[in-house]
């Protein structure tokens, strides 16, 4: 996992625990487990950028053990209210277990309402009155849309909907 990552992640933790004691995440707090070394080397991060208080306890070489809790602003900044100083990524683990079902369809809300906008488009533009030549055309600018890299991120595998 990058640092980037482990920010976010280790920042939502202490938003987790934002109206408890200062304390320090253990590694048994994560799945899976983050290093005791990672947390402490992540914490003292967050804290020099002002997103937890961090409390220094004791100091091992470059590692700095302490106790932290996530300042107002490490609030607004795992709300989206406010932007780092320190690139933070959120990361998003989903575990969905589907059995004995037919029709089913997840996914990240938004991915998928693209992706259904664009099958959509797709369809519309198959059933049109247009000659093949005019439905290629309008598909292969539909392609070029989603294949843009920032039309991409968002609709992920939708341009395997357009065919061809």
């Amino acid at each position: 996992m990058k640092d980037t990552q482990l920010r976010g992640v280790i920042l939502a933790k202490y938003y987790e625990r934002r109206r408890g004691q200062i304390f320090t995440p253990k590694p048994k707090d994560f799945d899976p487990p983050i290093a005791n070394e990672d947390i402490l080397a992540i914490s003292d991060q967050l804290g020099q950028h002002g997103l937890i208080e961090w409390k220094v306890q004791k100091s091992f070489g470059h590692i700095h053990a302490g106790l932290g809790k996530i300042s107002a602003f490490g609030i607004d900044v795992v709300e989206g209210e406010a932007t780092p100083s320190i690139k933070v990524e959120f990361v998003q683990n989903k575990t969905i277990n589907v059995s004995g079902s037919s029709n089913v369809v997840v996914g990240d809300h938004n991915q998928m309402s693209v992706t259904q906008h664009i099958a959509e488009l797709a369809r519309v533009i198959d059933n049109s009155n247009g000659t093949l030549e005019q439905k290629a055309e309008a598909k292969g600018l539909l392609r070029r849309l989603v294949e843009h890299p920032l039309v991409a991120s968002v609709a992920g595998g939708a341009v395997g909907l357009l065919g061809g």
